[in-house]
């Protein structure tokens, strides 16, 4: 099971650096992405998605990637754990609209 998780990875990390304009709804879920957004910038998402290097970044981020101007473009440690809490951040989001409607 790890080792089609780490392909997994390891795929998104180098189509992140390949193809970095490709749109991100292309290779996760259009909620992960809003969501990602959401907590990140605290503002509504756009319909438009990220690119895929734009939204490997944020989800990057929300594991401590700091995306200095000389540290690149994060590896495989950092993109491993961002989509678990962006599947989190739905859940979350999930709960709380259904929270809200009767």
């Amino acid at each position: 099971m790890y080792m089609v998780i780490a392909c997994r990875v390891l795929y998104l990390t180098q189509l992140g650096r390949e193809c970095p304009h490709l749109p991100r709804d292309l290779v996760s879920d259009t909620k992960e992405w809003q969501a990602i957004l959401l907590v990140r910038t605290q503002t509504q998402a756009p319909k438009q998605p990220p690119s895929l290097n734009a939204g490997l970044r944020m989800i990057a981020i929300m594991d401590g990637f700091l995306a200095h101007m000389g540290d690149g473009e994060p590896g495989p440690q950092k993109i491993w754990m961002g989509p678990q809490r962006a599947r989190d951040f739905v859940l979350t989001l999930d709960v709380h609209h259904a929270a809200k409607t009767p």
